[in-house]
């Protein structure tokens, strides 16, 4: 009665199709009237209403009155609809009025509303709800929602119109302040990078790692490109404390951020990011496959490596394509070097030298010199695998009374293919090596000097040549001042390992106890240091060369105690150093030192039971080569000489 402005019939026809929508067509009231003319009613009553709830009201009568002409038959057919997609009637109803469906007609009205209903439900489910932090945009809101409900759609449009015009008035300033945001946050996270950089330098690897996170978790939201780099930086510092500080976990950490930059740069839109990351993999993967004694590890890390070169072409990327080379060669060296396979250090050659035609003196001169000693490295190892390969033969032509054991023809040959190698990586290492360097890159120089004193240990070896040995251990010793065991310890237990290997030739040279000593005492000191869980094969190598020093130092003393504590630690490193590792000669050489040392042993103390489990342990040796194929020459030469031993025994 408050609208005004209405007939009584209009009113009545308005309460009907209110109460119609507010039971969703469960109740429709019906009128009965005997006017015999039309009853109009005055001026609206005043009311508090402001001139938005007005026009609400206004629109939702107009709704009202259009559904009373819609005949029963249409009727039915969007309450259906309205039922089944489960959106209101009054707003269907609207919705239908706004898109201009003609509810009178029959004439594809179920298209027509099956259309409305579709949209309809899409706006609902679209709604978030959520209150505007803008107050003229809630109030705005507020209004179409209103409008909405009361299926006053066309208003409901005008007030989200109007709130688009707010909006864009709003969105000018808020852009701004949304800039002036994302340069903070990207000069924040710039701060930590930059600290990150610098722990760096001071290796302070963890640290760096720590704060390349910080700076990735600031942008990862803001700048994907940023948080790419990184996100990077902070694997490549794990990688590098996992490197020099001898810790596997942080290369596993490493690598599951690698994955994770992956994510940003998928290689269907970043293939040289991708490539990049692959590269990065392969090198943590070898860091750790080198220590682990599973090669499944390193051997994924050539898949890797593979996958970085399938998109950095020599052609389109030159100085990645040659990184990637190089890196590849170091995979094939190590696996070469565990398995003693001259093929795989062969291929490894050629990755290196495919690097240098990228990587020459002139243009990229560190880069040069970094892999003209890994091809170094590598040609030594050839020269070692090939010169090992004839130690049987050499061991059984002395037990066999050859006064010459190591000038028979094999022997020979293998050394002078041996030296070629050698003389050749000695030459190209101390042309790369240079005190600018050593002032510039102390890494990269330390390494260097270390491939030097590597090759001349196993040319001294070969030669029995005192000077070799002597320049080894002065070299060895200049990297010790570069790697420390509190800023490297991986690179000081390494270069510390091998300086004492040195002195142990040194002194089977020139047979001086005090050089065997000194060289006991650093193994000591390694073995200690090295960790069995981390790094499992270097830890059995590093017990197995206490152990062959402490065997020549009971050779020296009439003591048995060396040998005593030299079986003890043969027998810790017999726990990694298995058959089922798969290294047949270093089990092998391993089983050797176990029986010579025991044999020797017996000898001093005159015991034929400590003889005996010495010639067993030889047999069990033998026996295990026949059934694997492999030669059995030093055995065959050794089992006599050990019954010849039992011999002098009584009876």
């Amino acid at each position: 009665l408050s609208a005004g402005g209405f007939s009584f019939g209009d009113i009545m026809t308005m309460v009907t199709e209110e109460v119609y929508l507010k039971t969703r067509a469960q109740q429709l009231p019906w009128t009965n009237s005997s006017l015999r003319r039309v009853l109009n009613f005055g001026e609206p009553l005043e009311t508090d209403e402001d001139d938005d709830e007005a026009a609400i009201k206004g629109e939702r009568r107009k709704l009202l009155l259009s559904i009373a002409t819609t005949p029963p038959i249409q009727r039915d057919d969007v309450e259906a609809l309205a039922s089944e997609e489960a959106v209101p009637l009054d707003a269907l109803y609207g919705m239908l009025n706004v898109l201009g469906v003609d509810t009178a007609s029959g004439d594809g009205l179920e298209d027509q509303l099956r259309t409305g209903a579709a949209r309809l439900k899409e706006l609902l489910a679209n709604k978030s709800g959520a209150v505007k932090a803008d107050p003229e945009l809630e109030r705005l809101s507020k209004l179409a929602e209103a409008a909405e409900a009361e299926g006053a759609i066309s208003l409901a449009l005008k007030y989200r119109d109007e709130a688009s015009g707010r909006a864009d008035s709003l969105l000018q300033t808020k852009q701004a302040e949304a800039e002036r945001l994302r340069q903070d946050v990207v000069d924040i996270a710039a701060t930590y990078a930059d600290n990150a950089a610098t722990a760096i330098l001071n290796f302070e690897h963890l640290r760096a790692a720590e704060l390349f996170g910080k700076a990735y978790a600031a942008v990862k939201d803001w700048d994907g490109g940023r948080a790419l780099i990184y996100r990077i930086g902070q694997a490549d510092a794990l990688t590098d404390h996992g490197y020099y500080g001898g810790d596997n976990q942080s290369l596993i950490a490493a690598l599951k951020d690698y994955v994770d930059a992956q994510s940003l740069a998928p290689k269907e839109s970043a293939e040289l990011d991708w490539a990049k990351l692959e590269d990065r993999i392969g090198q943590t993967m070898q860091t750790l496959g080198e220590r682990l004694a599973d090669s499944s590890t390193l051997q994924e890390s050539v898949t890797h490596y593979e996958a970085a070169l399938s998109v950095r072409t020599e052609a389109a990327v030159p100085v990645d394509w040659a990184k990637s080379q190089n890196n590849l060669g170091n995979a094939l060296y190590s696996l070469g070097a565990r398995n003693s396979d001259v093929a795989l250090l062969e291929k490894s050659l050629v990755a290196f030298d495919a690097a240098l035609r990228v990587f020459t003196r002139e243009a990229e001169p560190i880069r040069w010199a970094t892999v003209v000693n890994n091809r170094a490295a590598s040609q030594v190892q050839i020269a070692d695998v090939t010169y090992f390969s004839t130690q049987d033969e050499e061991m059984a032509a002395m037990m066999a009374g050859e006064a010459d054991p190591s000038n028979i023809p094999a022997v020979k040959a293998a050394r002078q293919a041996a030296n070629a190698a050698i003389d050749e990586a000695i030459e190209l290492v101390r042309g790369a090596l240079s005190q600018d360097l050593r002032a510039g890159n102390p890494l990269d120089w330390a390494m260097l000097q270390h491939t030097l004193a590597t090759a001349l240990v196993q040319r001294g070896e070969m030669n029995k040549s005192a000077d070799d040995l002597k320049a080894a251990v002065a070299a060895y010793r200049q990297v010790l001042e570069v790697h420390s065991r509190e800023q490297t310890p991986a690179q000081w237990l390494r270069s510390s390992n091998n300086l004492a290997i040195a002195l142990k030739e040194l002194s089977d040279i020139t047979d001086d106890v005090e050089t065997l000593k000194q060289a006991i005492g650093i193994y000591r000191e390694v073995a200690a240091a090295t960790s069995r869980t981390d790094m499992p094969l270097d830890w059995a190598d590093r017990q197995e060369s206490l152990g062959n020093a402490l065997a020549m130092l009971g050779d020296y003393e009439e003591s048995v105690e060396p040998l005593e504590e030299a079986l003890k630690v043969y027998a810790l490193a017999g726990e990694v150093t298995t058959l089922e590792r798969g290294d047949i000669l270093k089990w092998q050489q391993l089983q050797t030192s176990i029986s010579t040392t025991m044999m020797m042993q017996g000898i001093k103390i005159f015991d034929k039971p400590t003889v005996e489990r010495a010639k067993a342990i030889a047999e069990a040796a033998r026996d295990t080569l026949v059934e694997l194929g492999y030669p059995t020459d030093f055995y065959d030469a050794y089992l006599p000489q050990v019954d010849a031993v039992l011999g002098l025994f009584p009876q």
